[in-house]
């Protein structure tokens, strides 16, 4: 009984430990605080983020893939996402969750939790395929070839 006590205080306490640096790592965003101003070009990121996806739109089916900049696995599915797009003549887009304004349209408009996701979306039908994780060149690119029928 002992030691089931002990792995469970291991356990909180390194629970406990990732909620104190959370904790610390976050800033306080009372707005009574002087110190503590609200980010002025939090609409502004949001509002260029949106431009860049529907420029990208505007030509067509395109893939845009949802990524962490450092995960190592969100860099292959860039190379093969692009790769697809390039073989399909379809654009391409990638959008950092570690960008604000990039991590709202991403949310907002996508519904994108997850990274790395690979969407094909069209102007006009939306979403028309999302792909949690890696997928190979010849997955999208049949992706892309579907929302184009």
């Amino acid at each position: 009984m002992r030691n089931l006590r002990f792995k469970h205080r291991g356990i909180l306490a390194t629970c406990a430990a990732t909620l104190i640096g959370i904790a610390l790592a976050v800033p306080a965003t009372s707005a009574e605080s002087a110190d503590n101003p609200a980010p002025a070009t939090a609409s502004n990121d949001v509002s260029a983020a949106a431009a860049k996806i529907d420029s990208t739109l505007q030509k067509g089916p395109a893939v845009i893939v949802a990524r962490v900049p450092q995960g190592v696995v969100d860099a292959l599915v860039i190379v093969e996402a692009s790769a697809a797009a390039g073989q399909m003549s379809a654009p391409f887009l990638t959008l950092s969750t570690e960008d604000p304004g990039e991590a709202a349209e991403l949310i907002q408009r996508f519904n994108v939790v997850t990274t790395p996701s690979i969407l094909v979306v069209d102007a006009d039908k939306g979403i028309q395929t999302q792909i949690n994780g890696y997928a190979d060149r010849d997955v999208i690119a049949q992706a892309i070839q579907n929302a184009r029928r």
